[in-house]
């Protein structure tokens, strides 16, 4: 099937999609602050040009037009122009909370406004995390996944190095094998 984000501007198309002031306003009380990247914006290494992609169903829809991402059947759902399969793509989400399963369904109604036919795989908090390859979030059997995620002032930088990410040794990237397994 096509890598649906392959490239950034389907990535960003994405973003613009999600009306992510509204989430934050009515699932999570505007108690919740939206940042531009993995640091907070407190935080004294924090790149202050990256620039917030904000909801813009236009410009993503603009940008999946320009990734020739159309819908070609009239059907409301884009399909890959080389393969003509449907943009169709699963979130990966532990079903433990009411706010979880608000939050899914919002971002199915938000990405399908822009052709995106998102599907919802809830899961158990115990499946979802199951910290071996077999589980869906390690295993990466998603192609979009939600976990809460901490942030502070200090990064939780390991959780980007080798030995956190799964997966074989054989498909470690070779320059970086070596420190990976130690």
């Amino acid at each position: 099937r096509p890598d649906w984000f392959e490239t950034a501007a389907v990535r960003q198309a994405v973003a613009h999609c999600i009306d992510q002031q509204a989430i934050v306003d009515t699932l999570f009380f505007n108690q919740a602050t939206l940042i531009n990247s993995y640091l907070p914006d407190s935080h004294p290494l924090r790149d202050a040009t990256i620039q917030p992609l904000r909801f813009n169903p236009e410009m993503g829809n603009l940008l999946l037009d320009e990734a020739n991402l159309l819908d070609g059947d009239g059907d409301g759902v884009r399909e890959d122009g080389g393969s003509k399969r449907p943009f169709q793509v699963s979130l990966g989400i532990s079903s433990q909370t009411a706010s979880n399963q608000a939050l899914a369904q919002r971002l199915q109604q938000d990405l399908l406004r822009c052709g995106i036919d998102l599907t919802l795989d809830f899961y158990p908090a115990n499946e979802w995390f199951a910290a071996q390859e077999s589980s869906p979030l390690f295993g990466r059997r998603f192609d979009i996944g939600h976990l809460a995620w901490p942030v502070g002032e200090e990064p939780l930088c390991l959780l980007f190095s080798g030995r956190e990410i799964s997966g074989s040794p054989q498909s470690i990237n070779p320059a970086t094998r070596e420190a990976y397994l130690g």
